[in-house]
Formats: C-alpha cells, sequence, structure tokens
C-alpha cells in the first residue's frame, strides 16, 4: 500500500532532471533531420520528455505530470514563427 505521508509526496529531483535531460538531449543533440521542422523536432523533445516522465514518475501522482506536458506543448504552440 503506498505511504500517505508527506515525504512520499515529495518530488524526486534527480528523476526530474533526468526526464529534462532527456527533452533537452533530443533538441540539442540529437541531429534533427532534414524533413522535421525546427517546431516539430521541439515537440519531438517535448514528447520524449513526456514519455520518460510518465515512466520515471519524478512528480507524485500522473496529474502533476500530465499538466507539466500540457503546460510545455502549449508553449511551444503559443510562441510567435518567425517568418523565413
Amino acid at each position: 500500500m503506498p505511504s500517505d505521508s508527506p515525504a512520499s509526496a515529495a518530488p524526486d529531483f534527480r528523476r526530474l532532471a533526468i526526464v529534462v535531460a532527456i527533452g533537452v538531449a533530443v533538441y540539442w543533440v540529437v541531429p534533427r533531420p532534414e524533413s522535421v521542422s525546427d517546431e516539430g523536432w521541439r515537440l519531438t523533445g517535448v514528447f520524449a520528455s513526456a514519455i520518460a516522465g510518465l515512466m520515471l514518475r519524478p512528480l507524485p501522482g500522473g496529474f502533476a505530470q500530465a499538466t507539466i506536458d500540457h503546460v510545455m506543448n502549449l508553449l511551444q504552440c503559443v510562441r510567435p514563427r518567425e517568418k523565413p
């Protein structure tokens, strides 16, 4: 049975750092294919970190992780696009 103590509700910052590092690594380290736009590759990084977050569970409860993932997605979509 899960414990209801306050210590079990604290985020695991090591796992959270791994989740963030995966998203950053996909966007800045892994070479982007020519057929994928910059926005698409950034969204791939957000998606990869969301999947890692669901697997590693750095935050208590799935709702918090899903909320952070949706906010990151919205921030990517709201940002004004640069015209070529």
